[in-house]
């Protein structure tokens, strides 16, 4: 019984262990796929240079080939060719926006109408700083000391900067303790 019983369970083991067979398209699919989520493009190196001699220009010399720092910036990298690209595609919905014909208060017509304000640049020039004057008028109302802690907490309240800035980052000094930079 025992002969059997491990007859059977080592044909069940290699049943269970026997390989699946793909065929050519699958194998093309999964290839492609590969080449298409690699972690780092092998298109990015540069072989030309060794190594040992330069590691940085080997690393990412065939990417620098391929993004050149455009002439308005001083610097370039993967982040800003992600930035420009997305600023492209939100000025194309935006420019839909802003010149498409959308329900009457729906988010297209509402976010369309907020840009096209934005853009239009006669209607600010023919405004001048007449929308100001209430903010200078609270600038120019402060008679105590006091007074700034509010005025600081309306302007952070409609996105205007303070005189200051405050957040917690590492120590310069002591790269172990986080402190307050004002």
């Amino acid at each position: 019984m025992k002969k059997i019983f491990f007859f059977l369970a080592t044909i069940t083991a290699m049943a269970a262990c026997q390989q699946n067979k793909t065929t050519n398209q699958e194998a093309e699919v999964s290839t492609s796929h590969q080449k298409t989520s690699e972690a780092f493009p092998l298109s990015n190196l540069d072989t030309s240079i060794s190594p040992c001699e330069d590691f940085y220009q080997y690393a990412i010399g065939g990417w620098l080939k391929e993004n050149p720092v455009p002439s308005t910036e001083s610097r370039w990298s993967s982040f800003n060719v992600v930035l420009d690209a997305n600023n492209r595609k939100i000025r194309t919905i935006l420019n839909e926006f802003s010149s498409g014909d959308f329900e009457v208060g729906s988010m297209e017509q509402k976010i369309g109408d907020f840009y096209r304000s934005a853009m239009d640049s006669s209607q600010a020039d023919a405004l001048g700083i007449e929308p100001l004057n209430r903010e200078f008028s609270r600038i120019g109302g402060l008679k105590k000391s006091e007074d700034i802690i509010p005025l600081i907490a309306h302007h952070r309240s409609v996105g205007i900067g303070s005189l200051f800035g405050i957040y917690v980052s590492q120590d310069d000094k002591n790269s172990e303790a986080y402190i307050t930079h004002l």
